[in-house]
């Protein structure tokens, strides 16, 4: 079954685990992406949130208001624009 989910682009997100005898009791394998992962630091698997939590989205979102709107481009009026063009 893992192979027939692995040979195409992922679209959602799969956890596999399943135990085993020797520390931490388990071994996992995933595929795909989701907001919560695991990662694997010194041996213990921990539970990873992307997308950070609710304060950095917060600011995020505030930088993203922050950012500078481009000046408008004057216009010049159709008859000015006709005298203009060479050809």
């Amino acid at each position: 079954m893992w192979k027939k989910l692995t040979e195409r682009p992922p679209l959602g997100f799969v956890l596999q685990l399943w135990s085993r005898r020797a520390p931490p009791g388990f071994i996992y394998r995933q595929y795909g992406e989701s907001k919560r992962m695991l990662a694997d630091f010194d041996g213990l698997a921990l539970v990873v949130l992307r997308g950070g939590n609710k304060k950095t989205r917060m600011v995020a979102r505030r930088e993203k208001v922050k950012q500078p709107k481009p000046e408008p481009i004057a216009v010049q009026p159709a008859a000015e624009q006709e005298e203009a063009a060479p050809f």
